[in-house]
């Protein structure tokens, strides 16, 4: 056993070929049983309807213009559907978990060159188990984990490219990537490139260097990719690109302080960073060894921490002053700040410091509760939902047992051990938690009733009714009568687009809202859920259409 010890902790790199493999299970198994969610439906819709119009240029959403994100996400999605000619959850959901490994492997790449392997092993790993990724950003199709990977590209970059003297080649680099972030997600990565740049060169002292020619001749890379879309966009469309632009904006800047009140922001900047900590624990509960007088000037005598420091803390800001964000868009700092985490625990941990022992006994009490509730769960009934439940409650259980034995025995070998820990508990939440949550899931029979109504409606012209004389301007979400899940399980069912429309024709199968129905002769198909969820939409086939009565 001692000899396996001292081999493990000689070859860390096992750690990370052992999580790996974990991984693919862990973000695998039952990928794609839920159903999706709005956002997710969204991404989907976009990149169907580039399929079935051809038209890739032109983001729609409904048949109608889509501005509120670039197309870039919405190509990849469009190319894995089309690679395996199939629209399912698991399909859409795969760029995420590329994604997410391809994250884990950069930061133990750009880790291990400045920290060496243990720390770039453990910070690839706490990243990817920390708790908001394990219990919920993988689960899902969502751009957030592309577009923070390339953000933190962009990051190191910075650092790494200065530090060999590539000055040339980080302007390059630089504009490349943020070019592909901004079609990811539009004007976040400008505003990422513009508080990096300035935090980076007055740390550095070389200000200038913005105005340098090494700058200008590589900012025509993002002139050019960004410029050249919209160029392409606007030879292909009438709308005045200012309607984009303004709704970029819009989609940007809605929640600042300025959308959601004072006493709401003055309260965020109080709870902000323990809402940080709470949704990426548990393994951030190791901030506890930055408690330390000595901290500040360790940090400041060493160039990597103080980096990732300065642009964590002022690229953090943006965030920390807006009070309606999701943890989703926090994804780019969490390795940074892993950084500068591991790198104190790793000082501190030989000497046992109570800033240690408390984080690590923190950490064995979760282990042990979560052990415990996987050992009850063939008591809960779920044997209908889950096949072979005692056999995966036992694999389970005993793996996680051993792994708490390897963590309470083998003292500087424990934050691996626990990484290793969540993502079998992530197997198990794939198992036992995901069918149950399927079983319990309002969104099913919403899917369930969105094929039905495709299936019924065959060779049929369906669309949604918007009545003219109501105003969508002021709507965030703009012409729509059903759920976006419900009109992707229609479009893909189809495979037409599901087109929204103020006129009525006899013959045509309307999604109309009930209170329009007075002014139709019709014939009923079935009812699909709503957009608000409180009430349901007819799907009618009108017979002939009458004058409402004045």
């Amino acid at each position: 056993m001692r000899k396996l010890y001292r081999y493990l902790k000689a070859h860390p790199l096992l750690f990370l070929y052992a999580g790996l493999l974990l991984a693919l299970p862990a973000y695998l198994i039952n990928l794609g049983l839920m159903p999706f969610i709005e956002d997710e439906s969204i991404r989907g819709l976009v990149a169907l309807e580039m399929l079935f119009s051809g038209d890739y240029l032109t983001p729609t959403l409904g048949g109608e213009l889509y501005f509120k994100k670039p197309p870039l996400y919405n190509w990849i999605i469009a190319l894995f559907f089309a690679s395996t000619d199939t629209y399912t959850e698991f399909v859409m959901r795969m760029p995420m978990v590329i994604s997410l490994l391809g994250f884990g492997l950069s930061i133990f790449y750009f880790v291990k060159k400045e920290m060496g392997t243990r720390q770039g092993v453990i910070n690839a790993l706490l990243f990817l188990t920390c708790g908001r990724i394990v219990i919920y950003e993988s689960m899902y199709g969502l751009i957030d984990i592309t577009f923070s990977w390339v953000i933190y590209l962009f990051f190191m970059t910075l650092y790494f490219q200065y530090k060999k003297g590539h000055i040339k080649a980080l302007f390059a680099l630089s504009y490349l990537l943020i070019s592909a972030a901004y079609l990811l997600k539009g004007l976040p990565a400008l505003v990422f490139l513009g508080l990096s740049f300035l935090t980076f060169f007055i740390y550095k002292k070389q200000f200038r260097l913005l105005f340098s020619w090494k700058q200008f001749i590589s900012l025509p890379i993002l002139v050019g990719i960004i410029g050249g879309y919209y160029w392409l966009y606007g030879l292909q469309n009438e709308v005045a690109l200012m309607g984009v632009f303004e709704t970029l904006w819009t989609e940007s800047t809605r929640r600042t302080p300025a959308a959601t009140g004072m006493i709401t922001t003055v309260i965020h900047l109080f709870t902000f960073p323990f809402e940080f900590i709470f949704h990426f624990m548990p393994l951030t509960l190791l901030v506890v060894v930055l408690f330390r007088k000595a901290t500040r000037k360790r940090i400041a005598h060493h160039q990597f921490l103080k980096f990732n420091t300065l642009i964590l803390f002022f690229n953090i800001l943006i965030y920390w002053v807006s009070p309606d964000i999701y943890p989703r868009y926090l994804l780019m700092f969490v390795p940074l700040f892993f950084t500068v985490v591991v790198y104190f625990y790793e000082k501190l941990r030989p000497w046992r410091t109570w800033h240690i022992r408390l984080a690590e006994w923190t950490l064995f009490v979760i282990g042990l509760m979560i052990t415990a509730a996987f050992f009850a769960t063939p008591f809960f009934g779920l044997e209908a939902l889950i096949e072979y439940m005692w056999l995966k409650t036992g694999v389970i259980v005993v793996t996680l047992a051993i792994l708490m034995y390897a963590f309470y025995k083998q003292r500087s070998l424990r934050i691996l051990w626990f990484a290793l820990f969540i993502f079998v508990f992530r197997i198990g939440f794939n198992w036992f938690i995901i069918p149950h949550r399927y079983t319990e899931s309002k969104d099913v029979p919403c899917k369930e009733a969105s094929i039905e109504l495709a299936r019924k409606t065959e060779g049929e012209k369906l669309v949604t009714y918007w009545n003219p004389a109501k105003d969508h301007t002021q709507r965030y979400y703009g012409k729509r009568i059903i759920n976006y899940m419900n009109m992707f399980y229609i479009t893909a069912e189809q495979r037409e687009i599901l087109e929204t429309w103020s006129h009525l024709e006899p013959g045509v199968v309307y999604l109309m809202p009930k209170p329009d129905l007075q002014k139709v002769d019709y014939v009923h198909v079935m009812d699909v859920p709503a957009a608000d969820e409180s009430y349901y939409v007819p799907a009618v086939r009108i017979i002939e259409e009458t004058e409402r009565k004045k």
